[in-house]
């Protein structure tokens, strides 16, 4: 049973980070991640379960790749954020006038 669970535990891990990765591609084009909800795969990776990996260079080398790509993704959502705020400001002033 605990191989099954490992097996699953990982393939889980692998799905959270398939879905940072491809909203990362996505944010990177430009396209809108509006309506993504990346929240179930955040409380994946923030796990820190290292039974995964065969040693624990293995298990740092993927978090600090996975971590890279969060901050990356979260740098580039803050920042369309700020384009879209602004955009929403000069239509409100657009109405307003």
């Amino acid at each position: 049973m605990r191989l099954e669970s490992e097996q699953f535990d990982r393939m889980r891990r692998d799905q959270a980070k398939g879905q940072i990765s491809s909203a990362l591609a996505l944010a990177r084009s430009g396209g809108s991640l509006q309506g993504l909800d990346l929240s179930d795969a955040l409380r994946e990776l923030s796990n820190s379960d290292t039974s995964g990996f065969a040693s624990f260079e293995e298990y740092a080398r993927d978090y600090w790749r996975t971590a890279n790509d969060i901050n990356e993704l979260a740098g580039l959502t803050d920042a369309q954020l700020s384009v879209d705020e602004q955009i929403a400001k000069s239509l409100e002033e657009q109405c307003y006038e």
